[in-house]
């Protein structure tokens, strides 16, 4: 099994711009939205670029705790990620989720950039005030803080 590195950080006003350069790529940031089990997502249509979709949770701010704690609607959400990665032939990830806990978070990576790494795709995770980057260096591939 190949060794995992520590994840690539990206200053938080780099990620904003929406046009990250990374290892002399191009990667465009599109904003994608879950709402109760729905993946809203932009197809890849820029052929010089890679594209990233940017992936936050729309719930109610009462639900969003319970939707990453509970293994069943977790696992869920997580098999429509990767279906969705593939079909819209995305190549990374990046999960900017405000308000939830940071455990919920940390469990729903672990269990996250595991599967689209094995099928190719990058993960990121931009980092709110409350959550170390030390919890993600080893789990994702980049970090925004």
């Amino acid at each position: 099994m190949e060794e995992r590195k520590e994840a690539f950080i990206i200053k938080r006003n780099e990620y904003e711009s929406g046009i990250l350069n990374i290892e002399d790529k191009t990667i465009r940031i599109e904003k994608a939205i879950i709402a109760q089990n729905d993946i809203q997502m932009n197809k890849n249509e820029n052929e010089g670029s890679k594209t990233w979709e940017s992936i936050s949770i729309n719930l109610l701010l009462n639900q969003k705790n319970s939707v990453l704690k509970d293994y069943k609607i977790r696992t869920n959400l997580i098999n429509l990620i990767v279906d969705k990665s593939i079909e819209n032939e995305i190549n990374g990830i990046v999960i900017d989720l405000k308000n939830f806990d940071t455990g919920s978070i940390q469990r729903f990576m672990i269990e996250l950039a595991p599967k689209l790494r094995e099928i190719g795709i990058n993960t990121c995770i931009v980092l709110e005030n409350n959550m170390n980057k030390n919890d993600y260096i080893n789990i994702v591939d980049y970090i925004v803080e």
